[in-house]
């Protein structure tokens, strides 16, 4: 047969012979037809009688005509029908580009399974299957008529690759320059590992915590986010630069878990080593304790103290005491195994003792008691009591100059406390007279109370003394 293509123009020429054989005469009528009749062949011109025993006839392939039509030319002259050769209708160009091209998914994607789909061109010999390349490299025959579609590709490497996608026709016609592009993204490689800074198996005692973590990363899809999940239920997402968050709901007392991971834009997950366990107290020890405001001088004084924690426990329980007006605290004594703990008689002395309890859980809340400074316990001097001239043993210094004249106080309360029994009934001063001494205690707003009217003398007042007769000197 003979090939010929969609809008092409060719001639065809017969010799016309009769019955004999013999070649007709000039001007023998003929006639033309196409076989099998049709709509796709046409004829441009043709001879209706014979010249030098020949008859010309022109046609033209309409572009409707069918790929692998055939048909044949039929002459008729003296009743003599002669026929040519098959003519094939053929084609030779390759189909153009699809249109439409698209893969799914089309975001990044952890699974290795992707779907092209597009549109056809239209095309004279048929869609026989699709080409496909990935990244340049390659060609892949599909075969399908009128396929649209390529299911189950996979990418050979973790990143953003192109589908490259042509046509063939049934014709066998190709052309790798008519191929539309498509990415693809691929990762199924999870983020680096990271770990987590804070908070960790250990107590807090704070309602409100900071959780924190070292960054992660992800090289081929990029990190989308971070995935906090708090006690296995209060989950948040956060920016994927983020390596930290102030959590916004307060944490009851107790043990608590939590769970970061993160996350790439494949959806692939790295998880740290959780859940992280730990733990909240933030409530202050307990210390059950009666203060002990009162000591006998020369015997040993007892501190009894009950310490407890419902929640992380006891850490340190310890006793802090001193002499009256010490500046330093003797070393702490240890009070976590004991209740009770004897201050050495030493200590207990006339300028009186001095003493805290405190205790710390291992959260680290610490009760004081007392809450604020410290409980100063007086000290009781028994017979013969304490006498001045332990401080001052020729007596408190008198003079005329100036320098001499000061205020005096008491060290001690003593159980008989009026002027008249410190004064003159334990000392050696006469009766009062204030011709020969006078005894004031201050009174406020430029006021002073005279021996009369003083109630009883009590330590951390001030007293003002004066004497007629330089040789009186007090010692009570």
């Amino acid at each position: 047969s003979v090939d010929v293509l969609l809008d092409q123009q060719f001639q065809i020429t017969a010799d016309v012979v009769d019955q004999f054989g013999n070649t007709v005469a000039d001007g023998t009528p003929v006639s033309w037809e196409i076989v099998p009749a049709n709509n796709y062949v046409t004829i441009e011109i043709s001879d209706g009688t014979t010249t030098d025993g020949q008859a010309t006839i022109d046609l033209k392939i309409e572009q409707n005509a069918p790929w692998e039509f055939d048909f044949v030319v039929e002459l008729t002259s003296e009743s003599i029908t002669g026929a040519t050769g098959t003519h094939n209708i053929h084609d030779v160009t390759a189909p153009e580009a699809v249109s439409n091209l698209a893969v799914s998914p089309d975001v990044w994607t952890s699974v290795n399974d992707f779907t092209l789909t597009w549109s056809n061109p239209s095309e004279h010999a048929g869609v026989a299957g699709a080409h496909y390349s990935i990244d340049g490299s390659g060609d892949s025959f599909v075969e399908g008529q009128d396929i649209t579609s390529l299911t189950e590709l996979s990418l050979p490497d973790n990143a953003v690759s192109t589908f490259d996608v042509w046509l063939e026709d049934n014709a066998g016609n190709d052309d790798s320059g008519n191929l539309i592009s498509v990415t693809a993204k691929w990762d199924d490689t999870p983020p680096e590992g990271f770990s987590v800074t804070a908070p960790i198996n250990t107590w807090y005692n704070s309602i409100n915590l900071r959780f924190e973590w070292n960054a992660s990363s992800d090289a081929t899809a990029g990190l989308q986010y971070y995935k906090l999940d708090v006690d296995e239920g209060n989950i948040y997402q956060l920016h994927p630069d983020s390596t930290g968050m102030d959590f916004p709901i307060g944490f009851a007392q107790g043990t608590h878990t939590w769970t970061i991971s993160a996350v790439d834009s494949a959806g692939n997950e790295t998880i740290t080593s959780n859940p992280q366990t730990f733990y909240v107290d933030y409530f202050e020890p307990e210390i059950s304790h009666n203060p002990v405001l009162e000591a006998n001088e020369n015997s040993p004084m007892t501190i009894t103290a009950t310490f407890s924690d419902d929640g992380s426990g006891i850490a340190i329980a310890q006793l802090y005491y001193r002499k009256g007006g010490e500046a330093q605290w003797q070393a702490p004594i240890d009070m976590s195994t004991l209740n009770t703990y004897q201050i050495a008689s030493s200590f207990v002395t006339s300028v009186g003792v001095e003493y805290y309890v405190y205790a710390q859980d291992v959260a680290g809340n610490e009760t004081y008691k007392p809450s604020t400074g410290y409980y100063s316990s007086s000290v009781t001097i028994p017979n013969p009591g304490l006498s001045s001239t332990d401080r001052w043993p020729t007596g408190i210094d008198n003079g005329s100059a100036v320098s001499s004249y000061q205020l005096i106080s008491f060290p001690a309360q003593a159980f008989n406390a009026t002027p008249n029994d410190i004064l003159i009934t334990s000392s050696a001063f006469p009766a009062y007279d204030n011709t020969v001494w006078r005894f004031f205690e201050y009174g406020g707003s430029s006021l002073w109370n005279e021996f009369a009217s003083i109630s009883s003398i009590d330590p951390g007042v001030g007293y003002f003394l004066i004497v007629k007769d330089p040789a009186l000197n007090l010692s009570t």
